[in-house]
């Protein structure tokens, strides 16, 4: 999407939010305008002065992005298994220097 079109959109959406529009309904636009899902975390949290805990929260849970979260599993489990990995060997004592 380019930045101007993202931009007046983004204005639109302020728009809608000051009007009383649903959560719902804007969360569900936020896909079907083409937006990523990081993109419309951060859309979200701007709209709402929600924490990014509580707006990947309503992206994540709405059925409009579940094909989205759904995708991203796998890669999801990899980046856990791997940072499991990496702090399990952070944790290991050195090697003693070999004389």
């Amino acid at each position: 999407m380019k930045d101007k079109d993202s931009e007046q959109l983004r204005e639109n959406y302020q728009k809608r939010v000051a009007q009383g529009e649903q959560s719902n309904k804007i969360i569900e636009d936020l896909r079907t305008d083409g937006f990523t899902i990081i993109e419309a975390i951060k859309i979200v949290r701007m709209l709402y002065q929600m924490n990014l805990k509580d707006a990947h929260q309503a992206i994540a849970s709405h059925p409009a992005w579940q094909d989205v979260v759904r995708n991203a599993e796998p890669l999801h489990n990899e980046i856990e298994k791997a940072l499991k990995l990496a702090a399990r060997f952070a944790r290991r004592k050195p090697a003693e220097p070999q004389d």
